[in-house]
């Protein structure tokens, strides 16, 4: 989903060219460092009011060349509010694509 996800903003955007590994200048890494979900419940009954997805991440571009560090988009964090079990996966698939074009926008401020 990360990885898709990546690719499919910056495709969109028309940033970048991706080509096989062996012809790529550039690598990129993404780092999740948290992935969570919760629920907040009131009220005698334990009624659930409002559950979050959230994912912590950070984007990398090293150059193939020397392995050093070309960009780094920090830690981006995005969440994604819903109701009902049956809709945590749109809502992960929701805050995946808003921390991609947070990373995208950020990319895109700097080059």
């Amino acid at each position: 989903m990360l990885r898709s996800g990546l690719r499919d903003e910056l495709t969109r955007r028309g940033r970048v060219v991706w080509v096989d590994r062996e012809q790529a200048q550039s690598r990129v890494t993404l780092n999740v460092r948290q992935y969570s979900s919760s629920d907040s419940v009131k009220g005698l009954d334990d009624v659930t009011v409002t559950s979050q997805v959230v994912i912590q991440l950070e984007v990398s571009f090293f150059s193939t060349e020397t392995n050093s560090l070309i960009w780094t988009s920090g830690l981006v964090t995005a969440s994604e509010s819903y109701r009902g079990a049956g809709a945590k996966r749109q809502a992960t698939q929701n805050a995946v694509d808003l921390a991609m074009r947070m990373v995208a926008d950020r990319l895109a401020q700097q080059f």
